[in-house]
């Protein structure tokens, strides 16, 4: 698939935040699409820190870290920066789920020790299960507005966990979003590709002006897992794919199945 380029002549609204979109523009492209990078979230620092600072202050307690995106790999390194804590020590094993939130780890000098096979919940305590999870303590740094099902699942196997916000998610800059605008308006995209649950409401609540259903209506809507579709659907929009791998490339490869079907 890597040399087929099957979106030639196809406009793909990619939806993330403007550090982020930019890396991920050639994933589209070499596919042959035109691709918008439409940010719909700023990340921003949390309202406090006081809750991951009181974290921070008893790192070495904890057995586990476990990271779920790439911003939560970033703005924690961060903070430990201006906390000056001490990023590893002997007996901590880091999670991070997804290549690219190890990719994160890595580049921000966390060791990655578990990078689970499925890219979800589930996912993190299957294989977590190996490793003993009773008695244990996880340290979850995550977004303002994360979900909690890891969370809870672990305390449900009987472990310590701490989740704490290191950051928040805004609307961009209306500057920003002015641009946007004026390129949805111009390229009329075929394809709507969203990367997490607040990429969609933010899109909705900055471009949609009357019914969800209507502005989606004959477009193909891509959500990159289970928590993004179950957003989406909310709003009465049909979701065209999810791929089995929560990646961008996961996302790709669902799009050749996807056109391979409708042109059989």
């Amino acid at each position: 698939m890597t040399n087929v380029r099957f979106l030639e002549g196809k406009c793909v609204a990619l939806m993330r935040s403007l550090e982020q979109g930019s890396e991920s523009l050639w994933i589209f492209e070499q596919a042959g699409a035109e691709v918008l990078l439409v940010p719909t979230i700023k990340v921003v620092p949390p309202e406090s820190y006081d809750e991951f600072d009181s974290a921070a202050a008893r790192f070495e307690d904890f057995r586990y870290l476990i990271f779920t995106s790439v911003n939560a790999v970033k703005m924690t390194a961060q903070r430990f920066r201006e906390l000056g804590v001490e990023k590893r020590h002997e007996k901590l094993k880091v999670v991070a789920v997804g290549s690219k939130t190890a990719q994160a780890c890595i580049e921000c000098g966390f060791p990655v020790n578990i990078v689970p096979q499925f890219f979800s919940a589930k996912g993190v305590i299957e294989r977590l299960k190996n490793e003993v999870i009773p008695g244990k303590e996880f340290f979850i740094p995550a977004s303002a507005i994360a979900g909690v099902e890891i969370r809870d699942r672990l305390i449900m196997e009987g472990g310590k966990v701490v989740q704490t916000p290191v950051y928040d998610v805004d609307l961009p800059d209306e500057n920003i979003n002015r641009d946007s605008r004026e390129l949805l308006e111009l390229k009329h995209p075929e394809i709507f590709v969203f990367t997490s649950p607040s990429t969609f409401r933010n899109f909705v609540r900055i471009f949609v002006e009357g019914s969800c259903t209507d502005y989606f209506e004959n477009k193909v809507v891509a959500a990159i897992g289970p928590s993004t579709a179950k957003e989406i659907s909310g709003y009465g929009v049909n979701v065209s794919l999810v791929p089995e791998e929560f990646t961008l490339e996961g996302v790709l490869r669902a799009l050749y199945e996807f056109f391979s079907k409708e042109r059989h």
